[in-house]
């Protein structure tokens, strides 16, 4: 990112996802267990928001990016997945699927906000932001498709990071 500019983060008031170069605002989210700070402070990260725990397209969003996580963790990337429903419905579908893969509550809409994301109904479009250590913004998907969405976000991880 070396002579890139970096824009300030907290672009909510336009209503508009965050892009490549912006500065990744720090958010605080519910885990399961605890609360986490992210984008996580020791690594890249990969941040995806997704609207529901329970539909069949968000399922297999997280169980394939689940299914990666060594391969994102031997890059250095930690992922983590965000949904304005509650814990609860996150907790059910981690242990029903056997998960590892952190999985956040946004009560408030406030993350989706700050990552301009949220829709008119108060749910988490289907996004995807590539973080970098430094927390910037690396890349940005609007995953309509989740078929291969992992795959892809891995490519790319692999094509930034181990450069």
């Amino acid at each position: 990112m070396t002579g890139e500019r970096i824009r300030p983060a907290a672009r909510c008031d336009d209503g508009l996802p965050l892009a490549r170069g912006d500065a990744a605002p720090t958010i605080t989210v519910r885990g399961i267990s605890s609360e986490l700070a992210l984008p996580y402070a020791d690594s890249s990260t990969v941040l995806f928001f997704y609207p529901t725990n329970q539909g069949s397209t968000c399922v297999a969003e997280i169980v394939d990016f689940d299914r990666r996580l060594a391969e994102f963790a031997a890059l250095g990337v930690k992922l983590a997945g965000v949904s304005t429903e509650v814990i609860s419905e996150a907790a059910a579908l981690k242990d029903s699927r056997r998960l590892s893969l952190a999985l956040c509550h946004d009560p408030h809409g406030e993350a989706s906000t700050l990552y301009g994301v949220r829709n008119a109904y108060g749910f988490s479009d289907r996004y995807t932001f590539l973080i970098s250590k430094e927390k910037v913004v690396l890349d940005v998907w609007q995953a309509y498709d989740t078929v291969g969405h992992a795959e892809e976000v891995l490519r790319r991880c692999r094509s930034t990071l181990l450069r």
